[in-house]
């Protein structure tokens, strides 16, 4: 049993490990510090603590962006590898190169919590109300992680990000973006442009009787009829779907996620978004249709082959050419929008989905939403609406 030091600094004691005998010294903290003597055991306690507070000196010393530089590069073994670029992105935007930063020269040791207030306070003038939230977050995680380690934690312990006001909707320069749908009839304008062939009358380029838009046309259409998101699609292969007869369905599990790599940001293949992105999403007829052409121009494909090729029959691996596509049928389909985004396409599956009476749970499902306060956050509107028209029948109804 260890004898006690005095002032309750610790204890002294022996124990035998593997047949030897060790003396050891125990810190307050419940440390041990093992040695031939007590001597060597009391050096290894006092190396250990002056180490620890060299550490914790060191870190109180970085400005704000270098210790959040510092933190995301042990972060990143343990998120995504495109969630590390996200933050990374924050960090160099919003608190090295934001012109009006005034964490951008305060050492963390100084750091108060109106310091902090008055970051967010000028990153309203500059920022939407979305983007200081996800840099709330990361910025908060980062002070979270510190406090896991009391001995090497710079932040002061007056710092309480519960506490710091993030401004309103209405109190940001940047509004939130806007949302557009297809309606029913832009639906049916879209398909018919994207679905065009080349004639001699209609050719905006490549052979008569070719694809006008070839098979990005082919991936957007799909994305309208089964609400995946376009890293979904890219990354989708003939062993994901099954065509069992009345229970067709495709399986969502993999995802390109956007790297950043010397040459440029580059589609990586990942696991899905989300734990709730990993879904099985029924077949509609026109999601079939899409398969089925699919097939036809690529019939000795096997299992493992990607779905939507490019007309090489590699992989698509830009982004920007299937948004190119989609807006040259934008612009040529005679819709009530001008531009739309491959996300809006995917929207716009949601969005008749709710107006045709399914309950928002199955919606979020299927789109593999995080939680269902994100489905609400998007159809708030078409939910306003149903709840008019709810309304509009009950005045309609004689008593």
């Amino acid at each position: 049993m260890g004898r006690k030091r005095k002032n309750g600094e610790g204890s002294y004691g022996e124990k035998t490990i593997n047949g030897y005998k060790y003396k050891y010294y125990k810190d307050s903290n419940g440390k041990y510090f093992y040695g031939k003597t007590y001597k060597e055991c009391d050096q290894k306690c006092k190396n250990y603590h002056g180490s620890i507070k060299k550490k914790h000196n060191d870190f109180q010393s970085l400005t704000v962006p270098e210790y959040l530089d510092s933190w995301l590069k042990v972060k990143s073994i343990e998120i995504k590898e495109n969630t590390a670029n996200g933050y990374q992105s924050c960090i160099n935007g919003q608190f090295k190169n934001f012109k009006n930063c005034n964490l951008k020269d305060i050492q963390v040791g100084n750091l108060t919590q109106e310091d902090i207030q008055d970051y967010y306070i000028a990153l309203s003038k500059t920022y939407s109300r979305a983007t200081i939230k996800k840099n709330f977050a990361i910025f908060s995680q980062a002070i979270d992680d510190a406090r896991m380690n009391k001995s090497t934690n710079p932040f002061s312990p007056e710092i309480n990000m519960n506490n710091i006001k993030l401004p309103s909707e209405d109190n940001v320069k940047v509004k939130k973006k806007e949302i557009h749908f297809l309606s029913e009839k832009d639906i049916i304008l879209f398909c018919k442009e994207a679905r065009r062939i080349n004639t001699k009358g209609y050719n905006w380029g490549g052979k008569i009787g070719a694809p006008t838009y070839g098979n990005n046309a082919n991936l957007l259409i799909f994305i309208l009829y089964t609400g995946i998101r376009i890293s979904e699609g890219i990354e989708l292969k003939w062993k994901h779907i099954d065509f069992t007869k009345g229970k067709e369905k495709v399986t969502i599990i993999e995802n390109a996620a956007r790297v950043k790599r010397d040459e440029g940001y580059v589609d990586k293949t990942s696991s899905t978004k989300t734990k709730a992105g990993a879904r099985i999403i029924p077949l509609s007829s026109q999601a079939l249709k899409v398969l089925e052409t699919e097939n036809e121009l690529n019939p000795k494909h096997k299992e493992n082959d990607y779905i939507f090729i490019t007309e090489n029959g590699g992989k698509i691996k830009s982004r920007q050419n299937v948004n190119r596509t989609l807006q040259h049928i934008m612009s040529r389909a005679g819709c009530s929008l001008d531009k739309l985004t491959p996300h809006e396409l995917r929207h716009t599956f949601g969005s008749l989905l709710i107006k045709n009476g399914v309950d928002i749970k199955v919606v979020s499902k299927l789109l593999g939403h995080k939680d269902i306060s994100v489905t609400y956050n998007i159809y708030i509107h078409v939910l306003q609406e149903q709840e008019i028209e709810a309304i509009g029948k009950l005045d309609a109804l004689e008593f």
